[in-house]
């Protein structure tokens, strides 16, 4: 019996390896607000096992919170997107945390030049485990077969910057302003970078100054330098 139900869990992990994938991105604009786009897609094996009526649960759900809904079909895949606007961090921020809990820290350091945030945190997926396990169709597979399943899955968060002016992070990937971390499904993530954020009002005004700043200095310069030519001629011609 023991050596039927370890074989049949080793055919489901070869069978529904990379049979789910997930993204989480969120793009944050030069006027402060942001837009979170989250997409799940699973292939027909994955969809076997998944509760019929999660579909109908998840896009009430998402309405009710004021995100769009919507599922596209490609191929054999089916892709779950969700998307929300939000006009400040703030909002984002208290939309969807609840229940009030803390996973991200900023340390805002102000210069005349530049804003730097330097960001820290983590992205728990652990914390979800039990609700994915819900919306699963128990009667189909086991829940310890489900865990293995949700181990195999993959998933991605991406984070769009307004400039490419990043500091030290701890992301997998980096690509022009666009910041990439593998998520782990077992354990927290950790997530940390820094950005810098131009005042460029500020530095407008420095590169102007330093601009009137030179050109005094060579006017300066060139006008002794006219006055020791008119001084030599002048000896000469006495």
């Amino acid at each position: 019996m023991k050596s039927k139900l370890s074989g049949m869990i080793l055919i489901l992990m070869f069978i529904l390896s990379g049979c789910a994938k997930g993204t989480g991105h969120l793009s944050i604009h030069k006027d402060g607000s942001l837009d979170l786009n989250l997409s799940v897609r699973l292939n027909q094996r994955a969809q076997m096992f998944l509760n019929p009526e999660i579909e109908g649960e998840v896009s009430s759900k998402a309405e009710a919170a004021g995100f769009t809904f919507k599922t596209n079909q490609t191929g054999e895949e089916t892709e779950y997107q969700l998307h929300k606007h939000f006009d400040t961090l703030e909002e984002m921020g208290s939309s969807l945390n609840a229940d009030n809990e803390k996973t991200f820290e900023a340390d805002i350091t102000e210069t005349f030049f530049y804003t730097k945030y330097k960001v820290s945190g983590q992205i728990n997926m652990p914390n979800y485990e039990t609700l994915l396990l819900q919306k699963t169709d128990n009667n189909s597979l086991p829940e310890p077969l489900m865990k293995l399943i949700l181990q195999k899955a993959s998933f991605d968060f991406k984070l769009t910057l307004p400039a490419s002016t990043i500091g030290k992070h701890n992301a997998m990937g980096a690509s022009g302003t666009t910041l990439t971390w593998d998520v782990s499904l077992e354990e927290p993530t950790p997530i940390r970078f820094e950005f810098y954020a131009p005042h460029m009002k500020n530095i407008v005004i420095a590169g102007l100054g330093l601009i009137i700043i030179v050109t005094l200095i060579v006017f300066i310069l060139l006008n002794n330098k006219k006055k020791k030519g008119d001084t030599h001629k002048n000896g000469i011609g006495r």
